[in-house]
């Protein structure tokens, strides 16, 4: 029988288990050692910015002007016709794999996660995966969140 969890997040699946973490890489940000998980922000970037393409402004879109999945609404003093790769990676780290804590996910659902924050925002797409962890599911993830995600296949 195969243990873990299993959801679908945006356009990617994912399915869970602490076989797929690193638990023995640690935390620089903290006074004591915590496990990390080995996210890799720039493999999953690059699957994000493949599908979401180069600039476009369709007027049927209601974003207005995109770049590399970057929106003049949801950025609206940004220039978007010059947005360079680096600007865009800098935000999507910045504005969601940060704010998602992505980092301290198993990497099989960190994409999952990011991919799901970009397009419907970090606090909807958090409370996606909280329901699927069957915890408290207000949006916010920290300390108890982030271990019901480590533990859910235990």
């Amino acid at each position: 029988m195969k243990q873990g969890l299993d959801f679908e997040l945006g356009v990617f699946s994912a399915h869970y288990s602490p076989s797929l973490a690193n638990p023995h890489k640690s935390s620089l940000n903290t006074q004591k050692s915590t496990p990390m998980f080995n996210a890799d922000f720039d493999k999953c970037v690059q699957l994000v910015l493949d599908r979401e393409g180069d600039y476009v402004n369709d007027p049927r879109d209601p974003s207005g002007e995109t770049k590399y999945g970057i929106s003049k609404r949801a950025y609206p003093d940004l220039d978007i016709t010059n947005l360079t790769v680096d600007q865009a990676k800098a935000i999507y780290k910045r504005d969601y794999w940060d704010k998602a804590k992505c980092d301290e996910l198993p990497e099989s659902v960190a994409l999952a996660v990011f991919d799901g924050a970009v397009n419907h925002g970090v606090m909807a797409y958090v409370a996606s995966l909280q329901k699927a962890l069957r915890v408290d599911a207000e949006g916010i993830i920290g300390p108890i969140k982030l271990g019901a995600a480590r533990r859910s296949d235990r």
